[in-house]
């Protein structure tokens, strides 16, 4: 019956003129059923599988209509028949086992010439799971790059999944052979099913196949680097990078036209056959000085300026997108530093890439590298550099640091065990002993609960409102090394209470606490832990930084340069990184061996008042 379906060519090899010759369609019509789907799912994958099943080659690849058929099908289906189909496709469609051993057989038996090239050639071959000459098929089509980057990105999805459930099953005691067929697997000679729509060996053998793919597709060399322009970039691209925008989320046009505007610039990388689709852009200011606050490069962003009492700094509404002092808006962007005159320095204030799918594709890094000689050709004044970049993952890793101590109860074991871990120092400095890090770890903690106690805050009120009000003293102190602190409009020497009759010694009240005079030391020590935490957390890292923005611009060559105290104080910086901000430092002639110093080693590479803070306070 195999025979019946190849075809004998020239030159005698066989080939199987079929799709799914290789898999049959009774199984793929027995696993559809025991997937339990909605009538109308489970009849449109029975009509792909016979249509697959039933459709020749094209010379040797998967057919126009098929392409089409599983594009077609796969957006019609509910969101469990899409599970099932990547499960079909990452199972069934997989690596044939029999083929890989037949190969290595003959790849042993051949030690030279010819045959073990053709060999070779069969090894890798067989290597290639049948799913993966189907996607590069779909991918060639109109349109068909977009339906693959949608489409890892719910097998990226679909694999969380899988590992979630393994997890549970090893929660709840089952082996290790009952844990892998939970979710999917299978035991030697038995069909696979889709009711588990996939297990997560099958489903990470599909990613590959998907990254690989896109990763060819995306080649640099296939990209078009464009600046997006107001006046001249189309309106649906326009639209595109309005509802694109992830880091710092854009409030209608408006918001958009003055990131466009004087001394700004926004750069993407494109792909021809998807002319009108940014896959990652950047968005740049140019100043005459380093920046210390997000509002200092957004100053049409009101809503970035919170006043001390917690609400914003200005009565307009918190989405309104204008300069509150009335004059022009080209006035005020000249009076934040961000000019076409001769700046000095340019700053990535926001690096975003749409598609979940193309992660891990190195879109940023090359984008970065583009802008970089654009900006060097077009301005020659500029010499620095640098972003003005988040720390999403500081928050959970204090809490996690602190929960962790509550519960050892500065037991001797504290810091052993993997949570615990402190990794190597960064930097040119001195290797400190793991021991000695957990010891200046745990007194970091020991002494952010006494600065706590001090301010009367709780730990979740770092993450609020509630720490400016704490910490305004702080913050128009003079800045620690390796901090640039904010210089705000006005330097009140208390914080008043929202409440006439409130008492600053009941510590906050309704989120909002007063501060006297008295307290001013206690807010400058709170401030200096959580800079020197932050430092500890980006600063020790072992194989990769903790940070995964840290990790991307590390990654790319950076260098970490400074940190910023109260750099953006909207909710969801607060709750990120207490409102902290740290600026990378790109200088084109280190690049290549900082990225491969970094690769080889894991070390992050600082400036040395970055790396100093380390050991503030003593």
């Amino acid at each position: 019956r195999r025979a019946d379906c190849r075809l004998t060519t020239r030159k005698g090899k066989f080939e199987e003129p079929y799709v799914m010759c290789r898999v049959g369609i009774k199984p793929l019509l027995r696993a559809i059923r025991r997937a339990r789907l909605p009538s109308g799912d489970s009849q449109l994958l029975k009509s792909l599988v016979r249509q697959a099943v039933s459709t020749p080659l094209d010379d040797g690849n998967p057919s126009k209509a098929i392409c089409t058929s599983v594009q077609l099908t796969y957006s019609r289906l509910g969101a469990t028949a899409q599970r099932s189909l990547l499960g079909m496709l990452a199972e069934h469609l997989g690596t044939d086992d029999n083929a890989v051993g037949a190969a290595a057989s003959k790849l042993l038996l051949h030690q030279g010439g010819e045959a073990r090239v053709r060999a070779h050639d069969a090894m890798r071959q067989a290597l290639s799971p049948l799913h993966e000459s189907v996607l590069r098929a779909i991918g060639r089509q109109r349109g068909g790059l977009s339906f693959l980057m949608s489409l890892r990105a719910d097998v990226l999805v679909a694999l969380a999944e899988a590992h979630q459930r393994s997890a549970a099953a090893s929660a709840d005691g089952a082996t290790p052979a009952t844990t892998a067929y939970s979710s999917g697997a299978r035991p030697l000679g038995q069909r696979p099913s889709l009711a588990g729509h996939g297990n997560a060996s099958s489903l990470a053998c599909l990613n590959g196949s998907l990254l690989r793919i896109l990763s060819t597709a995306f080649d640099p060399g296939n990209l078009e680097f464009r600046r997006i322009q107001w006046e001249v970039s189309p309106a649906a691209l326009l639209d595109k990078l309005l509802r694109y925008e992830r880091v710092h989320p854009m409030r209608g046009w408006e918001d958009l036209r003055a990131r466009l505007g004087v001394g700004r610039r926004v750069f993407a990388l494109m792909h021809p056959q998807m002319p009108l689709e940014p896959l990652v852009f950047v968005e740049a200011a140019l100043c005459q000085d380093l920046p210390r606050r997000l509002v200092d490069v957004m100053p049409h962003r009101i809503d970035l300026e919170e006043s001390l009492d917690g609400g914003p700094r200005h009565p307009q509404a918190p989405d309104a997108v204008a300069n509150p002092t009335g004059i022009p808006m080209e006035a005020a962007v000249e009076a934040s530093g961000v000019t076409e005159a001769d700046p000095m320095a340019a700053v990535f204030y926001s690096i975003s890439a749409p598609s979940d799918g193309l992660r891990g594709v190195p879109l940023g890094r090359e984008l970065l590298t583009r802008v970089v000689e654009r900006l060097r050709s077009d301005v020659p004044s500029l010499h620095s550099f640098v972003t003005l970049s988040p720390v999403p993952g500081f928050s959970k890793w204090l809490r996690s640091r602190w929960d962790l101590r509550q519960q050892s109860a500065r037991s001797a074991r504290f810091g052993q065990g993997e949570a615990c871990d402190s990794p190597r120092p960064c930097g040119q400095q001195d290797v400190q002993s793991e021991e000695s890090e957990r010891r200046q770890e745990q007194a970091l903690l020991n002494s952010l609960e006494s600065a706590l106690s001090n301010s009367a805050l709780a730990f979740d009120q770092l993450f609020s409102a509630s720490l400016l009000q704490a910490t305004v003293d702080g913050a128009n102190g003079d800045a620690l090394p390796g901090v640039l602190a904010p210089q705000p409009t006005h330097r009140p020497s208390t914080v008043r209470s929202t409440s006439a009759d409130a008492d600053p010694s009941q510590g906050p009240s309704s989120g909002k606490a007063s501060l006297a005079p008295a307290t001013a030391a206690p807010a400058a020590e709170l401030r200096s832990l959580l800079i020197a935490l932050l430092a500890h957390y980006l600063l020790l890292a072992r194989g990769r930084a903790r940070d995964p923005v840290a990790n991307f611009h590390l990654r790319n060559g950076a260098r970490l340069a400074r940190i910023h105290w109260a750099a953006n104080n909207t909710e969801y910086a607060l709750a990120q990184s207490t409102g902290m901000m740290v600026s990378y430092q790109y200088c084109p002639e280190e690049l290549a061996a900082n990225r491969a110093q970094y690769i080889a080693t894991g070390r992050v590479l600082a400036d040395a008042e970055v790396v100093r803070l380390l050991g503030f306070p003593q």
